[in-house]
């Protein structure tokens, strides 16, 4: 598990999206099966409007916590003597790291989000490409959802062995 977990962090982006085009694929074989079927026009556009809001919210949910994440680094260099964990995490690799994950799942939230906001407005495709766009929308939502939540988890227990050690 933790080589999976290794390699999603390593490109989280494209696999958040190999996800969604794989449940695309799922979805699309469904509809040509007739085990699923496309809803109607106006239940799309419902739907595209309630799912760009859920993305921007959560686009902002992210960004308030990379903003808490920013607040929190100090200037401490590690030679200092009362150095805590959490100012060693503000200060190591791995809160460059962190705050990359978390910038470029804002990215792919907003990106996603104006996909799907042209396409509801555009419509030249079809109403269909707009269903898919929602479906990999929902999908990039969850999975970055997921990786923040995953993220705050693993500073918090870091935060949390800082409280234990003093």
């Amino acid at each position: 598990m933790k080589r999976v977990l290794d390699f999603y962090f390593r490109f989280p982006i494209l696999m958040d999206y190999l996800v969604g085009f794989s449940l695309l694929c799922l979805v699309h074989y469904c509809v040509k099966n007739c085990i699923l079927e496309i809803p109607k026009e106006e239940s799309i556009l419902n739907y595209a409007s309630e799912t760009t809001t859920i993305l921007l919210t959560l686009a902002g949910f992210i960004l308030t916590f990379l903003t808490v994440l920013i607040t929190f680094k100090t200037g401490k260099v590690e030679e200092s003597e009362n150095i805590t964990l959490m100012e060693k995490f503000c200060n190591s690799s791995l809160y460059k790291d962190t705050t990359t994950l978390l910038k470029n799942g804002i990215k792919s939230l907003i990106f996603i989000t104006l996909v799907i906001y042209i396409l509801r407005f555009v419509n030249i495709f079809g109403i269909w490409l707009l269903y898919y766009c929602i479906i990999l929308g929902v999908a990039v939502l969850l999975l970055t959802i997921l990786r923040a939540l995953f993220i705050l988890d693993n500073i918090l227990d870091f935060h949390t062995e800082n409280h234990r050690q003093h």
